[in-house]
């Protein structure tokens, strides 16, 4: 009974399938046949997408793999609409933050313009400088912000103050060399020009003058006394004559004093002396030499005595050294009465007897203490 129950059952689905597949036939109008209607065949894909974003949130899909398109079709005379494709599955990825690198003020590497480095007294030290600003740090990994100053090395020029004056030629004549000068402003750093602090340049180019030289002077005759003083000739020869406005020559000829062979010194002189220049006269307690003209006392008579000399005044009596005076007053002489009488240069010098010592002509007389020769030491003897 069972079994004729089941053989019912699978006929009659069997007779409901072919009656359905009749039913799936549809009239198409004006078309002359018999059109189906299509559901949408396909299959989703394994796996998902990549990511339509990296980061931020993004859309991965799994695509419908259509093997049959949806169709539309008429099953006796009605519209029938077909199961249409399905819409590809999606899901959210991505959803981290993304990277959100450093960010200068004024936008790209935010650079501002290079400018250069001042010491305190407002010279180029030879750096320049650029700064930037941050806009915004950097975030989830972005680019991190770099380093906000930036310094570099450049070239500096050297910077000079205007030309001093030129300074004085080298020489006078004949062509020589003078300079000027400036200062230095800025010093040049880094290879940039250097300073240049000195020029020259020729001057004075006219020829020197050539003054007249002379040769040395050489007598010409002998003096013009046998003894004594008196005088003589004398020239010299031109070596080198003047020129370019030179020096001209001087004198080539002068008068001179000579000292022939010394004269006799015996006999009546008279002595003027070394201090005053005026005539020494035997005033009887003393020889002072203050007389403007010649009269008796003026004369002194002068005698060798062996290697001296012996004086006598207006009395006739022997000249004596007493050390503090000379006084004429001797009848007969001694050591203090003999005197040197040396020459020295066209004068002459009085020695004393008593401490061998020089006569010097002082405004109180004659003294002989004297250990040295100056002026009034001397004396004119004529």
């Amino acid at each position: 009974m069972l079994m004729v129950i089941i053989y019912i059952f699978i006929a009659f689905i069997m007779i409901f399938l072919i009656y359905n597949n009749l039913l799936n036939d549809k009239i198409i109008e004006g078309n002359n046949g018999i059109d189906k209607t299509k559901d949408c065949l396909g299959v989703y894909d394994k796996y998902y997408g990549e990511c339509s974003k990296t980061c931020g949130g993004g859309i991965q899909t799994i695509p419908f793999s259509i093997t049959q398109a949806a169709e539309d079709g008429f099953f006796r005379g009605n519209k029938v609409d077909p199961i249409q494709c399905p819409m590809p599955l999606e899901r959210v990825c991505n959803t981290h933050n993304c990277p959100l690198n450093c960010e200068y003020v004024g936008g790209g590497d935010g650079w501002s313009v290079w400018i250069e480095n001042l010491d305190s007294s407002g010279k180029k030290i030879g750096t320049e400088t650029r700064t930037r600003k941050i806009k915004m740090e950097e975030k989830y990994g972005g680019i991190s912000c770099g380093k906000l100053t930036e310094t570099r090395n450049h070239d500096v020029d050297c910077v000079q103050s205007a030309w001093y004056n030129w300074g004085a030629c080298s020489n006078t004549c004949g062509g020589g060399t003078q300079q000027r000068n400036r200062s230095i402003l800025q010093e040049s750093k880094n290879g940039g020009k250097p300073c240049k602090l000195i020029e020259t340049t020729s001057c004075n180019p006219d020829p020197c003058p050539i003054n007249c030289v002379l040769g040395s002077w050489t007598n010409e005759g002998g003096c013009s006394k046998t003894c004594g003083s008196g005088e003589m000739q004398q020239t010299n020869a031109i070596l080198t004559n003047p020129a370019h406005g030179g020096k001209a020559c001087g004198p080539r000829r002068r008068t001179v004093k000579c000292i022939a062979a010394a004269c006799p010194i015996n006999g009546i002189r008279k002595f003027k002396g070394g201090r005053s220049g005026k005539y020494c006269a035997d005033e009887g307690n003393r020889i002072v030499c203050n007389r403007g003209a010649v009269g008796s006392w003026e004369k002194f008579n002068i005698s060798r005595f062996g290697d001296k000399y012996l004086l006598r005044g207006r009395s006739g009596k022997f000249c004596a050294d007493e050390g503090n005076r000379i006084v004429c007053n001797r009848h007969f002489p001694g050591a203090w009465e003999k005197f040197n009488i040396v020459k020295h240069g066209d004068k002459y010098v009085l020695i004393g007897g008593r401490y061998g010592k020089y006569c010097a002509d002082e405004s109180g007389g004659i003294v002989c203490n004297r250990d040295t020769v100056g002026a009034w030491e001397t004396f004119t003897l004529i």
